[in-house]
């Protein structure tokens, strides 16, 4: 995909339906959401200020990082915690 046509993907968001509380993800991002710890990002999602590393004893430390959806807007935050999930959508 060229830089124009991403361009406009980003500056022409999904048409407003009126109930903007509801969020409408792209089926890139439907498909994130379901990925495993070794799942990466999609080609659309890009990452959100610094990750945050969380130390504990070895190997108990983890990583979260936020990443936004160019295309829907989309929030995920994937986590490298045994006891998270890989990929959270947030939702709301």
């Amino acid at each position: 995909m060229g830089t124009l046509q991403l361009h406009q993907m980003v500056m022409h968001p999904l048409p407003s339906t009126g109930k903007e509380s509801i969020m409408q993800t792209c089926s890139l991002c439907e498909e994130q959401s379901k990925k495993t710890r070794r799942g990466n990002p999609h080609q659309y999602l890009i990452k959100v200020d610094e990750a945050r590393i969380f130390k504990g004893v070895n190997p108990r430390g983890f990583e979260e990082q936020d990443y936004l959806c160019m295309t829907c807007h989309a929030k995920f935050t994937r986590s490298t915690g045994k006891n998270d999930l890989a990929w959270t959508l947030w939702q709301g």
